[in-house]
């Protein structure tokens, strides 16, 4: 069954804010004209300016002649500050959003696979195992999108419970 969900209506968000938290962003979306919902969406939106998805390199340890005679590089610090700029939220928003879940779960696996959840892992494996929502092609395969779109929920649900031989 499809998800009818209206991508362009807004989702709701419980949140849950200490007393003082409160009081000060109620007085800034007065000062600013605006509700607290749209104050706190715009909060949102504007932290993504700040935020990167990149996951930091490590520098590879370089070793001399003997094991304790290690040098780990310095980090360029405007190379890493242009990589992380890169990589905002902000810069990324347009690439990685889609409205359909499969291909944003899709985007994360591909790109951003320190940012699956063990959720997000099992129902990408699961989709893997999973014949009919592929479609052969040559050597492999390609995802059976529209019927994966058609399903989703089904498959979510599906990919959530135990499978039969596995604990």
């Amino acid at each position: 069954m499809p998800d009818n969900k209206d991508p362009e209506l807004p989702e709701m968000l419980g949140l849950r804010l200490d007393p003082k938290t409160r009081y000060l962003a109620e007085l800034a979306a007065r000062a600013q004209g605006a509700s607290l919902t749209t104050y706190v969406s715009n909060a949102i939106v504007e932290s993504f300016k700040r935020i990167t998805l990149r996951k930091p390199t490590e520098p590879e340890p370089m070793y001399g002649n003997n094991p304790d005679d290690v040098v780990i590089p310095a980090v360029d610090a405007e190379q890493e500050r242009v990589k992380n700029e890169a990589m905002l939220v902000s810069n990324m928003a347009d690439i990685i959003w889609s409205d359909n879940p499969f291909t944003r779960l899709e985007i994360r696996a591909l790109t951003f696979p320190h940012l699956m959840t063990g959720e997000d892992v099992q129902l990408w494996n699961y989709i893997h195992a999973q014949g009919d929502l592929k479609i052969k092609d040559g050597n492999g395969y390609k995802f059976n999108r529209e019927f994966i779109a058609a399903n989703w929920k089904a498959i979510k649900d599906k990919s959530s419970k135990p499978q039969r031989g596995k604990k």
